[in-house]
Parts: structure tokens; sequence; C-alpha cells
């Protein structure tokens, strides 16, 4: 998409000749302006239920951990309506590391139906999934000013 999307500005200007190209509407691009980043609570191998540009609902489950028996020890769930934006890929993960990050619009209110935004603590709490660790540093800062 972005050698062909190059393509089409310099043929919409003029500098090359030929008809356009796929646009990003027709390619079905989706737009965010916003990550959730669910990372792991604890230690063990994860199995993803989810792909890159996978849609997911609040409420979806995403990923299963488990430990060297086969136990489950933790489910990883979406808490936004949204996009896989990264996954990941190795199946080894310790606590806090990524599980995968889910590229959502923050403006569109459908996209933290189940959220709930502390605006003291700057933290969001997700009601879905309470086990679920959810680090929002950056949206903290962004959206409270707290550093």
């Amino acid at each position: 998409m972005t050698v062909e999307g190059s393509m089409n500005v310099l043929k919409h200007y003029g500098v090359i000749e030929g008809l356009m190209g796929r646009t990003s509407k027709e390619a079905g691009t989706f737009f965010g302006d916003a990550f959730e980043m669910i990372r792991s609570t604890t230690g063990g191998f994860l199995e993803l239920l989810v792909d890159l540009k996978d849609k997911v609902m609040p409420g979806q489950k995403v990923a299963i951990q488990r430990n060297s028996f086969g136990d489950i020890v933790a489910e990883y769930t979406a808490s936004v309506v949204g996009e896989v934006a990264t996954i990941a890929r190795d199946a080894l993960s310790e606590p806090g590391a990524r599980v995968l990050e889910t590229l959502n619009d923050s403006t569109d209110p459908a996209s933290l139906a189940i959220q709930d935004l502390d605006p003291t603590a700057g933290k969001v709490v997700n009601t879905a999934d309470d086990a679920q660790t959810i680090f929002f540093d950056h949206l903290r800062q962004d959206r409270f000013g707290v550093t």
C-alpha cells in the first residue's frame, strides 16, 4: 500500500501519468489515534487467539497463557473496539511483556465502552477483566498532564 499510495500522489500532481491505484478507503485501512497495550501478568506459554489486522471487540478473549503443566494461568481480553496492530510472536512470555497492542479511535464513544477513566489517578480500569494489568503511562500523560 505504501508504494501504491506514493504512486497515487505522483499521478495526482501530474509528475507521472497513469491511472490511480487503490486508495486507503478501497484497501480497508483502519485509522486510529490511540493504542491499548495488553501486557502479561505472569510468566508462561502464550497462545494468541487473534492475528494482525483482526478486528476486536470489548470483552473478546485475545490470548491465553499457560504454565509448563498446561494449566491456564491467565486469559487476556480486549477492552476497546479496534484492530490488532502488534502481537508477540514468541511463545514464552515473562511478566510485564507485551502480548499485543490494539489500535483504536479514542474519539469514538464505542471504543471505550467498557473502560472507566479515573482522572485523579490517571489510569485505565478494565472492567471486563480486573486481573489484567494495562499500562497506560502515555495515555495518562497525554490526557491528564500527569507524569
